[in-house]
């Protein structure tokens, strides 16, 4: 009886997992549903080399009240990050701009300072007590959010 459980969910699990987490890539077919384990993989013969490279990094506009330009790079528009769980992005910030506080459930990030133009102060908040961060060119920072 034991064992028809047991094969019973090695099934219904085995239908379950993204097909991302067991190849060696899976370009997202942008054209199936997106599922809680991502899209779909692509088809191999048409997957194709621009697939694998984003050219979309490039300067925000920061004509806006936080004077902030972001720039993304997620799965909607880099397909081969599809089942990796992870995104890129660029963001500028003009002369007394700011970050808006946000949060990304289970997820981290990353910074790294690229060029700065003035003093750019960041707010950390570690466990409720705030940590204000002088950054400058070549530092990274980690954000736990």
């Amino acid at each position: 009886m034991k064992i028809t459980h047991i094969l019973f969910l090695f099934i219904v699990f085995s239908f379950t997992v993204s097909y991302a987490s067991i190849s060696d890539f899976c370009v997202a077919d942008l054209k199936a549903p997106n599922t809680p384990s991502g899209y779909a993989c692509k088809p191999l013969t048409s997957v194709t080399s621009d697939d694998f490279s984003f050219h979309g990094l490039v300067a925000g506009n920061t004509n806006n009240s936080f004077k902030i330009g972001v720039a993304t790079a997620t799965v909607t528009n880099f397909p081969a990050l599809n089942g990796l769980g992870i995104s890129a992005l660029r963001i500028d910030l003009d002369q007394g701009g700011l970050a808006p506080m946000h949060t990304h459930p289970d997820a981290t990030e990353l910074l790294s300072v690229v060029k700065v133009n003035d003093n750019p102060n960041i707010c950390n908040n570690w466990s409720g007590s705030r940590l204000l961060i002088n950054l400058h060119h070549p530092d990274v920072e980690k954000f736990k959010t």
